[in-house]
């Protein structure tokens, strides 16, 4: 197992040094200069040779990239933000908790509602309820977020009055964001589980199981439904990482000073460095979720193993 997740950590490592050199790249070679944000008005030549000799610019990106990775692998540093005091270290400190606690409440509801019902359609599959389920499935999959957090706000805050558009703070305010992120989530993950069931329902183990006497809630909960965990997990892994990428526009609609915030506010502003940290922090939970995972399939399935 150790020596597993010690491979399976320079694989990460490797990702994120690719990831790292594409974004350096790709958003030097944009459209777009900071410089034009920073000078008001149509700034001279003058003036942004002089902005680019002060951020480094002026060098070749081979050269940049290469102190990047200097100042990050001595000093653990992802730089200072063109538009901020702080360090982007420090930046992302304060904006992850946001983002993560965002992101949790929203797949907790959707495991909340995804596995019951996924679990109650496939119990009473081929009726009313069943092709119910399987109807809001669809539809809720069909839902984009940005549109269900504007219905929302149109309805919850502006109709009725009762819920907060704007701003984090009380448990009210995690309401609307947190149903906008996982009400599409939702509709696959009860989509997955009831798949899921229906597959393993019809194997041998189940009708012997039946055979023996055995209670179909112990032969659903114990038999089945460990058995259609492996896959359940891995879908529920991309979904938490498609979750924290749909946190952006969220975020960005409801006001949250979270990580997708701060990645919209630093491509507008063409503050590099802020846009390379936050893509290395999205990168990061993407391959560090995949090696939990990878991890959790010992402890649902004891007969898989790591060497």
């Amino acid at each position: 197992m150790i020596p597993y997740i010690a491979r399976r950590l320079l694989f990460v490592t490797c990702g994120l040094l690719i990831v790292s050199f594409v974004i350096f790249v790709g958003i030097r070679v944009a459209p777009g200069d900071p410089a034009d944000v920073m000078i008001l008005g149509v700034p001279t030549a003058e003036e942004k040779a002089a902005i680019h000799k002060r951020l480094g610019l002026d060098k070749p990106i081979l050269t940049q990239y290469g102190v990047f990775l200097r100042d990050l692998f001595l000093h653990g540093d992802l730089g200072e933000s063109y538009f901020s005091p702080d360090r982007i270290s420090s930046l992302l400190l304060k904006r992850i908790p946001v983002s993560l606690q965002l992101v949790s409440i929203s797949f907790f509801f959707t495991l909340l509602i995804g596995i019951p019902a996924g679990f109650a359609s496939a119990v009473f599959r081929n009726t009313p309820f069943d092709y119910a389920v399987v109807s809001t499935v669809y539809v809720l999959q069909a839902l984009p977020n940005f549109w269900v957090a504007l219905l929302l706000i149109m309805f919850f805050a502006v109709r009725m009055s009762v819920l907060p558009a704007f701003g984090r703070g009380g448990i009210e305010t995690f309401v609307l964001p947190s149903i906008s992120l996982a009400l599409p989530i939702v509709g696959r993950v009860t989509r997955f589980v009831r798949s899921g069931l229906l597959r393993v329902m019809p194997e041998l183990y189940i009708r012997t199981a039946y055979s023996k006497g055995l209670a179909p809630g112990t032969i659903y909960f114990k038999h089945a439904f460990r058995n259609a965990l492996i896959p359940l997990v891995t879908d529920l892994s991309m979904q938490f990482v498609w979750t924290i990428g749909n946190a952006i526009v969220i975020e960005v609609i409801f006001g949250w000073a979270g990580v997708g915030r701060l990645t919209m506010t630093a491509i507008g502003a063409r503050d590099y460095p802020t846009v390379q940290g936050c893509v290395l922090f999205f990168a990061a939970m993407f391959m560090l979720v995949n090696l939990v995972v990878d991890l959790a399939y010992v402890l649902i399935d004891p007969r898989i193993e790591y060497k």
